[in-house]
């Protein structure tokens, strides 16, 4: 019956595909899904304007807690190798450095309350963090405790069975600060959670998606300033693809816009998602029961979709040189950049001035701005075969909970404010991206490889989404039934 349904629902997109480029004429007045989740933070304290607001609250775990000793163990993807992503948890030493700094003292009030030691597992990238959670669970070694693997990976392993839902972990309370509430509310599936974001570690808020721009060409340019356009609420597609026109300039004069020249825009291919959720959209809705339901199929995504191909696709933009985006922002050679915020450590030793905002909205008319969470942010998972889910309990908790009092406050005000970013502005802007960062469920567990299918349809500057879904929509159904049933099992 799900897959008759889907059926006919592909039938029904055909149909509106081919009222296109009537749909395009008209004025759209929103670009908020249908069926969007509330996104209110709730009763959490929030970021204030300027630090990291650390809460009062405090966590429930016995306070004579005294585990003897024992080690606990995380994997990590190798901190050497994924060097665009803050992936440690455990640092041997005070160095100076805040972050670092923060993660040891955050790790020694933990070890002596507790009495424990907190170990790393660095596994390999490129499956191989993967392989190690699976052989864990099968073979039940008890080489590690938890994971924080990134989340496409995290969640096939969630889907395979292998991953013990949150909520039935004791002492762990994912309605405290300290959990990220967006990860609660968007990775939840009958609700039930498997892989959480929390201030464990700092991955997740450095996967944050967002935009640099080159302050001294919006000047030289004569362009309406972004802070300002965010400000007002004209910061558009529109508005970005108009800036990014402007900016291109064949600097070398030989008639071919590339490297030697001037971009307006420069990106890769996460952007497309980058995109449909900064103008409110997902491939995976849910409904009243917390059950997915397919989107990208609905008339606000495709006009969404639209808009998204002709930015990504305009001469204007390079969408497919991953290195030309540090490069080109250090030398002057692109007014945007969009990338996770770890780069802006990256380009502290940048000479151009640069800026930083949120993803644009799709119209004037969107209520409020929506920021992604690219797919390499390591979330948390726990193997099926732990054997002690109270102490894992306890302990996440405590580390949760003394990171948010610990390496929040370092992470937001020192490395943020005080080193890297380089203006007032900038900081006003990394709270609206992190008070409004969403997870696209068709992204986290890409069902029928759905994400991947439409990026390459984006590539080739192609608006026809429903041919996506009439060729893929049994292989999504069935992705997605399998989800559902391994969710039901445990």
């Amino acid at each position: 019956m799900k897959k008759l349904v889907l059926i006919i629902f592909a039938a029904v997109i055909i149909l509106a595909a081919c009222a296109a480029d009537e749909a395009a004429e008209q004025i759209i007045t929103s670009a908020e899904p249908d069926n969007i989740i509330d996104e209110s933070p709730g009763d959490t304290d929030e970021p204030e304007k300027f630090g990291f607001a650390v809460s009062s609250i405090k966590e429930d775990i016995p306070g004579d807690t005294d585990f003897g000793g024992i080690d606990f163990v995380i994997m990590v993807e190798d901190p050497v190798e994924k060097v665009w992503t803050y992936t440690n948890m455990v640092v041997e030493e005070e160095t100076g450095d805040a972050i670092d700094d923060a993660f040891y003292r955050r790790n020694r009030l933990v070890e002596e309350r507790l009495n424990i030691n907190i170990k790393q597992r660095p596994a390999a990238l490129w499956g191989a963090a993967s392989t190690a959670f699976r052989r864990e669970v099968e073979s039940a070694s008890g080489d590690f405790d938890i994971a924080f693997i990134s989340y496409g990976d995290a969640a096939r392993l969630a889907t395979s069975n292998y991953c013990v839902p949150f909520n039935d972990v004791p002492y762990i309370d994912m309605e405290k600060p300290w959990w990220d509430q967006g990860s609660l509310r968007d990775l939840s599936i009958a609700r039930r959670n498997y892989l959480m974001a929390s201030d464990m570690t700092i991955a997740d808020n450095d996967n944050t998606w967002i935009i640099f721009f080159d302050k001294q060409l919006v000047m030289d340019l004569q362009l309406e300033m972004p802070y300002d356009l965010v400000n007002g609420g004209g910061w558009t597609f529109d508005k970005m693809l108009e800036m990014m026109r402007t900016a291109e300039a064949d600097l070398n004069g030989d008639g071919i816009i590339n490297r030697e020249d001037r971009f307006g825009f420069l990106t890769h291919g996460e952007n497309y998602a980058g995109m449909w959720i900064a103008a409110g959209q997902r491939l995976i809705t849910k409904n009243e029961q917390d059950m997915p339901e397919v989107a990208f199929g609905g008339e606000a995504f495709v006009n969404v979709w639209q808009k998204i191909i002709e930015i990504m696709n305009d001469p204007s933009c390079n969408n497919d040189d991953i290195e030309f985006i540090s490069t080109g922002l250090a030398n002057g050679q692109t007014l945007f950049g969009t990338e996770i915020l770890k780069f802006v450590r990256d380009y502290r030793e940048n000479e151009r001035d640069f800026g930083i905002v949120p993803m644009p909205k799709f119209n004037g008319q969107q209520q409020s701005y929506h920021t992604y969470v690219a797919v390499s942010a390591p979330l948390l998972i726990i193997p099926l075969s732990n054997p002690d889910l109270e102490s894992t309990g306890i302990i996440i908790e405590a580390m949760a909970a003394e990171g948010h009092r610990t390496i929040m406050p370092a992470y937001y005000e020192v490395s943020i404010e005080g080193k890297f970013v380089r203006d007032v502005e900038s900081i006003e802007m990394l709270n609206i991206a992190f008070a409004t960062r969403l997870y696209d469920l068709g992204v986290v567990f890409n069902w029928g490889d759905m994400s991947a299918q439409l990026t390459n349809l984006g590539n080739r500057n192609d608006g026809s989404i429903a041919s996506v879904l009439e060729r893929r929509s049994d292989a999504i159904q069935t992705a997605m039934d399998r989800t559902f049933e391994a969710f039901e099992a445990n």
